[in-house]
């Protein structure tokens, strides 16, 4: 959200306030990734990947594995890590 709102992009009804999942990923992989090219390609898909991870391991019935789970963290970890570069800032 933070690199989308540095970007401009909001709801787009002032009295919603809200951005769905879906647009989220839409406004990131499509805006933000492939047309203004602001972020690396291999970040395009990251979100929706890391969104049905996080579908997955709630509402399914088999556990997610630690091996999972770290891949997770790690690419959760390289998005946050280019949203916080691309904004200026530090992790504290």
């Amino acid at each position: 959200m933070a690199a989308l709102w540095a970007e401009g992009i909001r709801p787009p009804r002032e009295s919603d306030r809200t951005l769905s999942h879906k647009a989220v990923q839409s406004e990131w992989s499509g805006r933000l990734v492939y047309r203004r090219k602001l972020y690396a390609a291999e970040l395009r898909s990251m979100l929706q990947w890391l969104y049905h991870r996080r579908l997955e391991a709630d509402y399914t019935a088999e556990p997610v594995t630690e091996r999972a789970a770290r891949g997770a963290t790690l690419r959760a970890r390289q998005l946050v890590g280019a949203v916080a570069q691309k904004l200026q800032i530090s992790g504290g």
